[in-house]
């Protein structure tokens, strides 16, 4: 997203800016910018439903492990991309979306073309999960405060409450931004009590790290490659690359 971020600093891209968050336009995208280097979301003008973002095809890729879901929970909207995707391509689906950000959701709204098919609730990711009853076939976690992770994404409270939102055949895909190793290896430690099946997606550039966990192993790497280029050929060409990289932990000792 250099490319992006270099283009942000001509004035003239600007087209709103609200609470800290701006939105620029150029060459056919637009994108949500939230401070430092981050780039919270990119959508093509042209193609608003297909995800740009490397870490948003990443999250995306749950869907190699559980195919079909019923029911969704997204936790942190941004511009609004996997609410786009859903809309189009998974119209069936149960979506509910937690964003905390009333300027963020203004945004996604005016400038994202944030779909009103979906519930949205306004609320922390973290009340949420404490309060909500419900079971989702796919949780999606992308929360972030400016460039880094969210405080939450380390809370082994917040962690525990977030798996039981899960089916019991669900799968939980986070978007991680750690410090450190050691700070990776907190959360996948408390992961790893209620969801033990876990597989990383991390980028060569040395970028943001998927992690995807649930109660049942991912599928053998024959059938994950076929649901991917299933995939790859109806509305996300990235996913093939995704799947081909993804690093699984060691089988659990007592599953």
């Amino acid at each position: 997203m250099a490319r992006l971020l270099a283009a942000g600093r001509d004035p003239s891209t600007i087209v709103a800016e609200r609470a800290g968050f701006r939105v620029h336009e150029a060459s056919g995208l637009r994108w949500l910018y939230g401070g430092g280097d981050a780039i919270q979301s990119v959508m093509s003008l042209t193609t608003p439903e297909r995800p740009l973002l490397p870490a948003t095809v990443q999250l995306l890729a749950a869907l190699l492990w559980r195919p079909a879901p019923a029911t969704a929970l997204n936790l942190g909207v941004g511009g609004g991309a996997i609410e786009r995707f859903v809309a189009r391509y998974l119209p069936g689906l149960r979506l509910c979306s937690v964003e905390h950000s009333h300027d963020a959701i203004a945004l996604a709204t005016r400038h994202f073309a944030l779909p009103s098919t979906g519930e949205l609730v306004r609320a922390r990711a973290e009340d949420f999960v404490a309060t909500d009853a419900r079971r989702y076939d796919l949780v999606w976690c992308d929360l972030f405060d400016g460039a880094r992770q969210a405080a939450c994404l380390g809370d082994g409270t917040f962690l525990a409450a977030l798996c039981r939102r899960l089916a019991s055949q669900g799968v939980l895909a986070m978007n991680l931004s750690p410090h450190d190793e050691a700070e990776l290896l907190h959360t996948l430690m408390h992961l790893r009590m209620a969801l033990p099946w876990v597989a990383l997606s991390a980028r060569s550039d040395g970028g943001n790290v998927v992690v995807m966990a649930a109660r049942q192993a991912l599928p053998a790497d024959t059938e994950l490659l076929a649901r991917a280029a299933r995939l790859a050929q109806g509305s996300m060409p990235e996913i093939a690359a995704v799947a081909g990289a993804l690093v699984r932990l060691p089988a659990p000792a007592d599953p």
